[in-house]
């Protein structure tokens, strides 16, 4: 089921999940829209046999996200303590399934929504959990963006995460020149 909330570059996203269920995991989750134009990605990680939920947003009507200026992204979001990743699809990436560009955050578990700073030279490509050595991506390169929880890192390493309940509430998401 996808839905459609959240804007980058002045394009509303269309947003659809992928979870740990295409390699046997268990893990399930889901994306809503937000009265106030954001989303809620949430449900349940099961790390026994896989390990991660994500949800992916990407132009409505295959329109390009025409981003051209930025050195990074600000998320404004609420979580539940956990850490999250924010992922970047580029030309190169979205024809190759479980590539993606990602850059951690960790939420604080608040009820306050916390900016989340991440320029885009702290994005690392991965495949499949492992990392992939190469340049980070260029703003004008990006066609989607989207939100992980998993039991790896950006870096690939163990993330510490534990079965259970999660819940990520994005306000917005901003290509941005100003990281501070």
């Amino acid at each position: 089921m996808a839905c459609s909330a959240l804007t980058l570059g002045g394009r509303s996203l269309l947003w659809t999940v992928l979870n740990d269920g295409v390699m046997g995991g268990r893990s399930c989750s889901r994306v809503e829209a937000l009265h106030d134009g954001g989303i809620r990605f949430e449900g349940i990680i099961n790390t026994d046999g896989g390990g991660f939920a994500s949800t992916r947003g990407v132009p409505e009507s295959g329109a390009e996200l025409g981003l051209s200026e930025g050195s990074g992204f600000v998320v404004e979001a609420r979580g539940d303590g956990n850490r999250y990743k924010l992922t970047l699809q580029t030309h190169q990436t979205h024809r190759n399934p479980g590539v993606s560009y990602q850059h951690d955050f960790v939420t604080s578990g608040r009820s306050e929504t916390e900016h989340h700073h991440l320029p885009l030279s702290g994005f690392k490509l991965q495949r499949r959990g492992v990392p992939i050595a190469a340049p980070p991506p260029r703003i004008d390169e990006i066609v989607g963006v989207g939100f992980m929880l998993s039991i790896k890192t950006a870096d690939g390493k163990p993330s510490g995460l534990k079965s259970g309940p999660f819940s990520l509430e994005v306000a917005t998401i901003k290509a941005t020149t100003d990281l501070n």
